[in-house]
């Protein structure tokens, strides 16, 4: 076969793969993926002959994927749940989204009949628009609600996500941002550490604070906010607490640390010399005398705690 016809094959071969592949996405429920497949192979060039049967699984998988979802839009807002009420304002964006990724590929024609295709767009501005402030008022309340019962921090914390999530899009009045705040502070769990010392070490206070700075460790998190030490008004409910049990130090710490604890102590005399070793005479002819300092190690002593609390 020649090489120009092995690769003509080949070529046809793989169109029919990827026409084949967006049909059974579209067979199988995928609207959207066959959607985003149909688009990518229309957007080069929509008029030539290979592209036609893109232009109807277009059609076919936008048809099919509006119907389901403005089915799952029948439930009355009034009676769901916040839950139900954030993915109701997602299922518009994903409707209104879908039909602004199409919208500029149009308009298509049916190639033999020389029709155009229709897409029955939607204007969902004002559903949007009434899910969301139905969505906002609820969460208003159920935090409320929340707040005068006292609820546990995890129900806070969701409060807070959607508050977070209608923050993004601009709709949180004054009252609503006051409320989101309170979120943050009543799904907070803090933390203090504590550093129980077991060993025969004494430390100093500027140790102890660099082993309760982990912060910024990965263990954290944006909801258990952390101090090195209690202070005071804070509610913890978390203490975290680090015991040393051993504290083992290297020979070379050891002989640094040693080299503090030594001084100078004179030996009888020695001769002065100069910069080139010669010895120095006074006015007299006599040799000039100096102390004779060799360095002294002193004994160490110090006191520790078998149970000391830093």
């Amino acid at each position: 076969m020649p090489k120009s016809l092995y690769l003509l094959t080949l070529c046809l071969c793989f169109g029919c793969v990827t026409v084949q592949s967006t049909q059974k996405q579209l067979n199988s429920g995928n609207y959207d993926e066959a959607i985003t497949n149909a688009l990518k192979e229309l957007r080069p060039n929509k008029t030539k002959s290979k592209a036609q049967p893109y232009v109807f699984l277009l059609q076919e998988a936008f048809i099919k994927a509006q119907e389901r979802d403005e089915r799952s839009l029948a439930s009355p807002a009034a009676k769901m749940t916040l839950n139900a009420l954030e993915a109701r304002v997602r299922l518009l964006e994903g409707l209104m989204e879908r039909q602004e990724k199409i919208r500029p590929i149009l308009a298509l024609f049916d190639a033999k009949s020389k029709k155009e295709l229709v897409f029955p767009f939607k204007n969902y501005s004002a559903d949007y628009q009434t899910a969301l402030a139905t969505f906002a008022g609820q969460l208003e309340q159920k935090v409320q609600s929340g707040l005068a019962v006292n609820e546990a921090p995890y129900f806070f914390r969701d409060y807070y996500e959607k508050f977070a999530f209608l923050e993004r899009r601009q709709l949180l009045n004054t009252m609503q941002r006051r409320l989101h705040q309170k979120c943050r502070e009543k799904g907070a769990t803090p933390a203090y550490g504590v550093l129980r010392n077991e060993s025969r070490n004494v430390l100093t206070k500027s140790v102890a604070h660099c082993l309760l700075d982990f912060s910024k460790n990965n263990a954290l998190s944006f909801w258990t906010p952390y101090d090195a030490y209690p202070k005071k008004g804070v509610p913890y409910t978390i203490a975290i607490q680090i015991t040393l049990t051993l504290i083992e130090v290297s020979p070379e710490n050891a002989k640094q640390q040693l080299l503090q604890f030594e001084h100078e102590v004179a030996e009888g005399t020695q001769p002065l010399r100069d910069e080139r070793g010669k010895i120095v005479l006074d006015s007299l002819g006599e040799v000039i005398e100096v102390p004779n300092l060799r360095r002294r190690k002193l004994p160490i002593t110090g006191t520790h705690s078998r149970n000391q609390h830093i």
